[in-house]
């Protein structure tokens, strides 16, 4: 992925694909003066599920933890989320990008 990355900055390949998440740590680590961006839409998409056994104490939460990640998601929370946690790997990440 790193050197996919080298070669769209120096203008080698225009484009190329990888995980999103990983692509955004990777951009986030880097400080050179290339616009590089994810495209939309994205070529796979997959939603998150929750699961409580029927035979879970949690059962009886099913509603509300479905309705409070609805609240949450509208908003912004998880995106959010993502842009700081981004930035703190970035930070703890000590060149695990570099070669």
């Amino acid at each position: 992925m790193v050197e996919n990355f080298r070669k769209l900055a120096a203008g080698r390949i225009d484009y190329f694909i990888t995980s999103y998440y990983l692509g955004q740590a990777y951009l986030a680590s880097q400080e050179n003066g290339h616009e590089i961006i994810a495209l939309a839409p994205a070529i796979s998409k997959q939603n998150i599920h929750f699961g409580f056994s029927r035979n879970s104490a949690c059962a009886s939460l099913v509603d509300y933890v479905s309705h409070r990640l609805e609240e949450l998601d509208r908003k912004g929370v998880p995106e959010r989320l993502l842009k700081k946690h981004l930035r703190r790997f970035n930070e703890q990440s000590h060149g695990l990008f570099k070669r």
